[in-house]
């Protein structure tokens, strides 16, 4: 049995916690056709806190936009399929989600990541509401987004949250692959090739992770970085490191080792639970 002390703040790399198995971790660029940037829907986004709304486009518009949009995705995808797939192939990934993982990306550069201070509340009906309503895009939007995009190409997906026991809380999304249920990330942009029922069995299973290039973050280009950060980290609470791609997935809260405490399934605003720790008999809280 493991015992969780809920009055300490546990490093996810402490000694105190069994690390988990990288099987292996791998770096993988999807460049988009800038013409899907063109689209009245996804203007490229803004990266200033001052950045100048987008043009409203006539509601008459906005669903032929959306075809229009679908239709660039899928010529682009096309393109880039069978390059994808060799990648893919060659790292011991199935190539059939190669359109999934294609998706992702997408909707990870249709919006920049929501600057600290700036609150959108949207209620997302559709694709269209994420992409005319909101200016920029955090992981309790693009999971959404990604959901209702996947399913307009026939792919199975479902957004989950969770959080650990002192309420820091994460959304992503996991697609139904070849079987079984896989990770995706849009809002860091990253891939695991497990699903939380492997996790929930197995907190410390083995695992291949791919991520997708992104230049929002300084791992990739370093020379927005620190204007970056600035946007984002509370000087009392944070530290940069929590919005390093990395960190946030070897030492901070990819993990997913106790004291992880649910997993839920979110749809259309109703949270149903997947798993609670605190119904775990192999955990003991103290």
């Amino acid at each position: 049995m493991y015992q969780i002390d809920t009055k300490r703040q546990y490093n996810y790399s402490s000694s105190c916690i069994r690390p988990f198995e990288v099987q292996e971790y791998f770096p993988l660029r999807i460049d988009l056709d800038k013409v899907i940037f063109k689209n009245a829907l996804v203007a490229p986004p803004p990266n200033k806190l001052d950045a100048k709304k987008k043009p409203k486009i006539p509601n008459s518009k906005l669903q032929e936009s959306l075809e229009s949009l679908l239709e660039a995705l899928q010529k682009d995808f096309a393109k880039k399929q069978k390059q994808l797939e060799k990648e893919l192939e060659s790292r011991g990934i199935s190539k059939a989600l190669s359109l999934a993982f294609y998706l992702n990306v997408f909707i990870h550069q249709s919006k920049h990541y929501t600057p600290r201070g700036v609150e959108e509340k949207v209620s997302l009906k559709d694709l269209i509401d994420y992409f005319t309503q909101l200016k920029f895009g955090h992981c309790g939007q693009k999971p959404y987004a990604l959901e209702m995009l996947l399913e307009k190409f026939g792919i199975q997906s479902r957004v989950i949250s969770y959080s650990d026991i002192f309420g820091w809380a994460h959304g992503f999304v996991e697609v139904f692959i070849d079987e079984k249920w896989q990770i995706l990330d849009p809002t860091f942009n990253v891939y695991f090739n497990i699903g939380v029922q492997e996790i929930i069995a197995n907190p410390y299973c083995k695992r291949k992770v791919l991520s997708f290039f992104s230049n929002e973050f300084w791992t990739d280009k370093t020379q927005e970085y620190e204007e970056f950060i600035q946007t984002q980290i509370d000087a009392n609470h944070h530290t940069t490191f929590k919005y390093n791609k990395e960190w946030f997935m070897f030492m901070g809260f990819y993990p997913f080792v106790p004291p992880i405490l649910y997993f839920k399934h979110n749809k259309n605003g109703q949270a149903t639970e997947i798993y609670d720790i605190r119904k775990d008999a192999r955990y003991q809280f103290v």
